[in-house]
């Protein structure tokens, strides 16, 4: 069983069950202008009677961030590589990720299950209680909207900053043929039921 964390405010009674590739950042850079809170176990909120929200992110633009920030700007960014531009938490899977295609590196995902997975590319469905279980999901894709709507559900007063790691790369659909496409669609296939997600 993958143990994941959660952000918990007992305070503001809320538990944000976060997805990393799905604007985390922002979203809890949010949530600490706002208030104090904590990191706990996911199975120990199931009886919280807290208000509870998630974000969503498209499965194939989700993956694409990832290889964009875990692959190709790992050498960017010292805190978080290891020798020879290696994202830290992908050196256990002994592969040569430096100067990986993007093909290369989702065929690699497709084959890792997510038992196995790093949370940057695990399922999404895994970080979260079923649907029904939420006050509120959001979208990455209308981010900025439901940021608001969440801030004013949660009283949070003021304007809603921007994407706080906003990528400036090309569309993710630049980097898919079909073979890919169905790949990746297979491999997050209940991600894209789940959330009601097409390529």
């Amino acid at each position: 069983m993958v143990i994941t964390k959660v952000v918990v405010s007992h305070k503001h009674k809320y538990v944000y069950y976060y997805v990393p590739k799905v604007a985390c950042t922002t979203i809890r850079k949010m949530l600490a202008n706002f208030d104090e809170f904590e990191y706990i176990k996911r199975q120990k909120t199931h009886e919280l009677p807290y208000f509870k929200f998630a974000f969503a992110r498209n499965p194939w633009d989700r993956l694409v961030s990832c290889y964009a920030d875990k692959v190709v700007g790992a050498g960017l960014d010292p805190v978080n590589n290891e020798r020879n531009g290696v994202f830290k938490s992908f050196t256990k899977y002994k592969r040569d990720f430096k100067n990986m295609e993007f093909a290369e590196f989702a065929e690699f995902v497709c084959e890792t299950p997510d038992r196995k997975s790093n949370s940057h590319f695990r399922s999404q469905y895994k970080f979260m209680p079923p649907l029904e279980c939420l006050n509120f999901m959001g979208r990455f894709e209308n981010l900025t909207a439901d940021l608001q709507r969440l801030r004013e559900m949660l009283g949070i007063t003021g304007v809603v900053e921007g994407h706080f790691m906003r990528s400036t790369r090309k569309s993710y659909r630049h980097y898919y043929d079909n073979r890919l496409m169905d790949m990746v669609g297979q491999r997050y296939r209940r991600d894209i039921t789940t959330f009601g997600y097409t390529y």
